[in-house]
C-alpha cells in the first residue's frame, strides 16, 4: 500500500548547486610575518564580503590591517575561552551585519579549549582531550554552515620525520589537528618573500605535497603569487565560467 501523502523537502534548507559555489570556510596557515593576517583581512576588498569581522586572539591585527579602510573591518581583541565562546554563539546564532568573519589566530583558541577543559576534567585526560577535539572542530563545522564566509588562520608546525624530512601543518593539539584540515573547502600555505629589490609578495600555496597540510576543492593553481582574497575569488569565478 503506498502512502497518499506526497513526501517533500520544502520545508528543509535545501541549498542549490550555485549556492556552493564558492568557499564557505577558508584555513590559513604559515610562519609569523608570513602574511596571514593581511591575506585574511583583504576579505574586505572584495564585493559582497564586506563588512568583515576581525576575532583577534593574540593582537596579531595590531599594524598589520592599517591599510584597510575603517569601514569595512571591525576588529575584536578577544582574550579568554569564555569570552570567544559568548561572541561566536552569537555570531552563529543571531542576526547580524558581518559578511566575514576571521579568528586570528585559531590555535591561540584551542589552547584556550585545553585549559579549560583540563580544569573541568581534572584527573581526566582522556575525557578532557576528548572535549578538546570536539570543540575543535565542531566550531570549524559551525562556521563553515554559517550564512558568511569563514577564515580560520592558524599558525605553522613543522614536525621532523624520522627520516629527517620536515612535515609543515596547522599548529593543532591532540586529535583535532588529524580531523579539522578536512573540514574547509580551501586550506592553503601562506608564504612572504622579498625579491632583491626589497619588494614583499605572499604566495598561497595549494600544491598537493605529503609534506604540507593543503586542501583545493576549488582546482585553484597550484601557487598563486601575489595572493589576495580578490586574486582568489577571481580566479574560483574565472573557472565557473570554464566550466
Amino acid at each position: 500500500m503506498t502512502d497518499e501523502f506526497e513526501f517533500t523537502l520544502d520545508h528543509l534548507p535545501l541549498k542549490k548547486p550555485s549556492q556552493v559555489a564558492s568557499p564557505e570556510l577558508v584555513v590559513l596557515y604559515g610562519p609569523p610575518g608570513g602574511g596571514k593576517t593581511y591575506l585574511a583581512a583583504s576579505a574586505s576588498e572584495v564585493e559582497g564580503l564586506a563588512p568583515v569581522l576581525i576575532i583577534d586572539t593574540e593582537g596579531s591585527a595590531s599594524g598589520t590591517v592599517s591599510n584597510f579602510a575603517d569601514d569595512n573591518i571591525d576588529i575584536l581583541e578577544v582574550d579568554s575561552f569564555d569570552r570567544l565562546e559568548y561572541i561566536l554563539g552569537n555570531l552563529l546564532d543571531k542576526t547580524h551585519k558581518y559578511k566575514t568573519v576571521i579568528i586570528d589566530t585559531f590555535d591561540v583558541a584551542q589552547k584556550w579549549a585545553v585549559e579549560t577543559f583540563q580544569e573541568e576534567n581534572p584527573g581526566n585526560g582522556f575525557k578532557a582531550w576528548g572535549d578538546v577535539a570536539d570543540w575543535t572542530v565542531q566550531v570549524a563545522r559551525d562556521l563553515k554552515r554559517a550564512d558568511f564566509l569563514s577564515i580560520m588562520v592558524f599558525h605553522e608546525k613543522e614536525d621532523i620525520l624520522e627520516t629527517g624530512k620536515r612535515l609543515s601543518k596547522l599548529a593543532l593539539q591532540g586529535s583535532a589537528k588529524d580531523i579539522l584540515p578536512g573540514v574547509p573547502d580551501v586550506l592553503g600555505l601562506v608564504t612572504r618573500k622579498a625579491d632583491k629589490e626589497g619588494n614583499e609578495t605572499t604566495t598561497l600555496t595549494f600544491a598537493p605535497d605529503p609534506s604540507r597540510a593543503t586542501k583545493n576543492r576549488f582546482n585553484l593553481p597550484a601557487r598563486v603569487e601575489d595572493a589576495t582574497m580578490q586574486t582568489l575569488f577571481d580566479l574560483i569565478d574565472k573557472k565557473k565560467e570554464e566550466d
